[in-house]
C-alpha cells in the first residue's frame, strides 16, 4: 500500500504543478531511457477496422490524395498556392525586424535570451536544402556524460515530450489572453480577439503558418509529422488513414493547429521580442534568414532527424516551438506566470499525511463542497473558478453532450455505480443528510427528503473530468484499472468505458467511512486543480 500511495501522491503533485507553467514544469527533465517509448495505442479504442482507403497517388508536396484528384484542378490549386506565396513576400518580415529594436533595454533582453538558448541548442547537421539531423558527439565507451552529450539528450527528450507543452494549451481559448493573464480564457479565440495589442500581428503569423505545406505523415516512420516521437500517439497515429481523412487539412492530429496558434501568439507577444530572438537565432545557428519569405517557408517546411534509439523525424515547427517555449520560460515565467499554490500540495506529496486516514476523508468532504454547482468538464480543461459556475448538464462547451454516452451511459444506464452509499447521490452515508448513524451501529433514515449534495455530483463529476479532453484523467484511470486487474490476477485488462466504470464503482473504506474509488478519484483530481488550490487556505 505505501508504494501505491507514494505513486498516487507523486502523480497528483506533478499534475498540479504542471498547470502553473505555460511551457511545462521540468522542461529539461530526463526520463528513464531504458524504458523506451510508452506506446499507448491499445488504450485508444477503435470501434471497427477502418475501411481500405481509395487508390492514392503521391502529388506535389508529399501529401496523398485520391487518384481522381490528380487533374487540372490540382494544377490550378498549385498555381493558386504559388501565387499566395508570392503575395506573402510583401508582408515579410512577420517575425520581427532586427533593425526595429526600441532601446538598449530591449537589446539587453534579447542578448540574455539568446545566450540562454545557445547553452541549450544541440548541434545539427544539414542533410539537404531543408532537412537536418541531430548530431550526437563522439564518446568512448565508459566515459562520463559530458555537458555537450547531455545537451543533446535533453533536446531529444524535449522534442519527444513536446505534447506535454501543447496539451496545456489545447483549451486555452485565446492564446494571447492566456499569455497576458496567465489563465485560460474560453470565451473567444485568437482569430477573433481584439483585447491585446498584438492581435493583428498574431493573426498574420497564424495565417502564414497555416499556408505552409507540411505533409500529414513522414514516409520513413509512417507516423504523424508533428507527433512522430510516439510517446503519446495522436489520433493520426492511433487510428491511421480513413477514407475521408484526406479532406481534413491537418489529418486527424489534434496538435498541429495548437502548435500554430501557440507560435503565432508567442512570436507576436510583447512587441515581437521572441519573434526577433527566433530571427536572430535562426540566422546565427542555421544560416537561414527568416526575414525572407521563401527562406522562412523552406525552413519551416523542413524537418529534423532525431537519431539514436527510437529514431524519428520532427517537423521544424516542433523544433521552433521548443526554442520559443525555452525562451519564454527563461524570460517571463518568474514574473508573469503565477506560481502554483503550495498550500496542501506539500501535504499530498507525503502520502503518510493524507492517505487511508481521517485526513483523507476530510479532503473528500472539501472537494465535494467545492465542486457543488461547478462543471468538472471545464475544470478539467484548466479554466479558472469564475468560468466553472454551471453544472455539467448545463455546460455549453461540450460537457452537456457527454451525458448519456460512454462513461455516463455505463454509470446511469448500465448501473456501474457504488453500491455501499446513499442510493440517490451515491456518496458515503456519512456525507448525506438522508442518513444518520445509530448509537449501536448501522444507519437509519432521517426525516430529510433531500441529499446534502446533488444526486448527480459524484457521477457527473467523474464524467466531466474523464471526457474533458485532457489525456491525464483517462490515463489515471487506465493505470488504476491495470493495477487492479493485475493484483486480482485477472491478466491484462481490456481498456474501455465499462472497465473504467467497473473499477470506479469498487467499494473503499477509509477511517470507518464506506465510500468508493469514485469518491477518492474525484477528490484527487479536484485537489490537483489550480482553481481549487487558489481558494484553499491553511
Amino acid at each position: 500500500m505505501p508504494e501505491r500511495n507514494s505513486r498516487r501522491a507523486r502523480r497528483l503533485s506533478s499534475s498540479h504543478t504542471g498547470q502553473g507553467n505555460l511551457g511545462g514544469t521540468g522542461h529539461d527533465s530526463l526520463p528513464d531511457f531504458d524504458q523506451g517509448p510508452r506506446l499507448a495505442v491499445e488504450r485508444l479504442l477503435v470501434s471497427r477496422t477502418p475501411s481500405p482507403p481509395s487508390k492514392r497517388r503521391k502529388v506535389g508536396n508529399g501529401n496523398f490524395a485520391p487518384h481522381r484528384s490528380v487533374s487540372k484542378v490540382s494544377r490550378a490549386r498549385q498555381l493558386l498556392e504559388e501565387k499566395a506565396e508570392l503575395d506573402w513576400c510583401d508582408l515579410f518580415p512577420i517575425f520581427g525586424n532586427m533593425s526595429n529594436i526600441a532601446n538598449a533595454e530591449e537589446t539587453e533582453q534579447q542578448e540574455k535570451i539568446i545566450a540562454h538558448l545557445r547553452e541549450k541548442q544541440p548541434p545539427t547537421r544539414g542533410l539537404n536544402e531543408r532537412d537536418r539531423e541531430l548530431v550526437f558527439p563522439d564518446r568512448d565507451e565508459g566515459t562520463t556524460l559530458d555537458d555537450e552529450y547531455m545537451r543533446v539528450l535533453r533536446a531529444k527528450t524535449r522534442l519527444e515530450h513536446v505534447h506535454e507543452a501543447t496539451e496545456r494549451w489545447w483549451f486555452a481559448g485565446c492564446e494571447l489572453c492566456f499569455l497576458a493573464t496567465g489563465r485560460k480564457v474560453p470565451g473567444h479565440n485568437i482569430k477573433t480577439c481584439n483585447r491585446q495589442p498584438a492581435c493583428e500581428q498574431a493573426r498574420r503569423i497564424l495565417r502564414w503558418l497555416e499556408s505552409l505545406r507540411i505533409p500529414r505523415q513522414y514516409p520513413e516512420g509512417g507516423g504523424c509529422s508533428m507527433c512522430g516521437h510516439g510517446w503519446l500517439p495522436c489520433k493520426e497515429v492511433a487510428i491511421g488513414l480513413r477514407r475521408r481523412a484526406h479532406i481534413i487539412e491537418d489529418g486527424l492530429c489534434q496538435n498541429k493547429p495548437v502548435v500554430r496558434r501557440m507560435m503565432a501568439a508567442l512570436c507576436a507577444w510583447d512587441d515581437q521580442l521572441l519573434g526577433k530572438v527566433l530571427t536572430k537565432m535562426t540566422l546565427e545557428q542555421d544560416n537561414v534568414d527568416i526575414t525572407s519569405e521563401p527562406s522562412a517557408r523552406r525552413w519551416f517546411q523542413g524537418r529534423l532527424r532525431i537519431c539514436g534509439r527510437g529514431e524519428f523525424w520532427a517537423s521544424n515547427m516542433v523544433c521552433v516551438l521548443d526554442q520559443i517555449l525555452s525562451a519564454y520560460d527563461f524570460h517571463y515565467s518568474s514574473e508573469k506566470v503565477p506560481a502554483p499554490a503550495v498550500n496542501g500540495m506539500l501535504d499530498w506529496e507525503n502520502s503518510a499525511l493524507r492517505w487511508d486516514n481521517r485526513r483523507e476523508v476530510e479532503d473528500w468532504e472539501k472537494a465535494l463542497e467545492w465542486l457543488q454547482g461547478k462543471c468538472t468538464f471545464c475544470a478539467g480543461r484548466g479554466y479558472s473558478e469564475e468560468d466553472l459556475g454551471h453544472t455539467l448538464r448545463r455546460c455549453n462547451r461540450g460537457g452537456a453532450s457527454q451525458i448519456g454516452k460512454g462513461s455516463s451511459e455505463m454509470m446511469y444506464d448500465e448501473g456501474f455505480v457504488p453500491s455501499n452509499g446513499c442510493e440517490y447521490c451515491r456518496l458515503p452515508r456519512d456525507f448525506c443528510s438522508r442518513w444518520a448513524k445509530r448509537e449501536g451501529g448501522g444507519w437509519t433514515r432521517t426525516s430529510s427528503s433531500h441529499c446534502k449534495h446533488s444526486e448527480y455530483l459524484l457521477c457527473d463529476g467523474i464524467v466531466g473530468f474523464y471526457t474533458c479532453g485532457t489525456p491525464q484523467y483517462q490515463s489515471d484511470i487506465y493505470d488504476e484499472v491495470e493495477e487492479y486487474c493485475m493484483s486480482e490476477e485477472e491478466g491484462m485488462p481490456y481498456y474501455d468505458e465499462e472497465a473504467a466504470a467497473s473499477w470506479l464503482s469498487q467499494p473503499l473504506a477509509v477511517a470507518g467511512v464506506e465510500a468508493s474509488q469514485m469518491v477518492r478519484q474525484l477528490s484527487i483530481w479536484t485537489h490537483g486543480l489550480d482553481a481549487f488550490m487558489a481558494g484553499r487556505t491553511g
